[in-house]
């Protein structure tokens, strides 16, 4: 990981971003994409909490520890899913 840093591979370098979210989050960030430029990073996908989000960032910095001046950009959505029951909550059942 540290060697696409060292040889500014870029292809190698969203890969191993990309690996290393979807390992963290169990691949619970839908419709990633990682995109890596010059001194920036741009990550954009959709998750049900901002837990998986928090690590997907973890997951970025992992990969970037050794790389200084790198501009990260985390564009993934916090999103409620269709298929969650909402919470219910119990009926008032006066004393």
């Amino acid at each position: 990981m540290v060697d696409c840093i060292a040889s500014e591979d870029r292809l190698c370098l969203s890969q191993a971003i990309e690996r290393s979210i979807e390992q963290r989050t169990c691949r619970r960030v839908h419709d990633l994409h990682v995109q890596v430029s010059d001194n920036r990073v741009l990550v954009d996908g959709a998750t049900e909490s901002y837990y998986i989000k928090q690590l997907a960032i973890q997951g970025v910095f992992e990969i970037l520890r050794s790389a200084d001046g790198t501009e990260v950009t985390v564009n993934i959505q916090v999103i409620s899913s269709p298929f969650r029951p909402e919470p219910r909550v119990p009926a008032y059942q006066g004393v």
